[in-house]
């Protein structure tokens, strides 16, 4: 546990543990509650934000191609059977994506 003394919680902005002993009020943070304040402030650059651009689309693809297709559970085993059955999935994909574009 990490105790700040003097500090607010709002400069810190992460909700804090308030322990109360006797004159002295002692704001208290865990390390999950800091990792996570880290966290969020490094979402907030612009660095992340043009790294998660291109992932979040990936992504997007991703769960579409999950949920619409059978790409969350293969029916078919051994590797050239697998890629088999992506390869097919991913130019059912390309094909719908010409016909129907969004």
């Amino acid at each position: 546990m990490l105790y700040f003394s003097g500090m607010s919680a709002k400069s810190v902005r992460i909700k804090p543990t308030a322990r109360f002993r006797g004159k002295h009020n002692k704001w208290e943070y865990d390390a999950v509650k800091l990792r996570l304040r880290e966290q969020l402030l490094h979402e907030q650059t612009p660095e992340f934000k043009s790294e998660y651009r291109m992932r979040g689309r990936i992504e997007a693809l991703n769960g579409n191609l999950k949920q619409n297709t059978t790409l969350w559970r293969l029916r078919c085993r051994g590797k050239t059977a697998v890629y088999t059955a992506i390869y097919t999935i991913a130019a059912t994909h390309n094909i719908m994506q010409f016909f129907y574009p969004k």
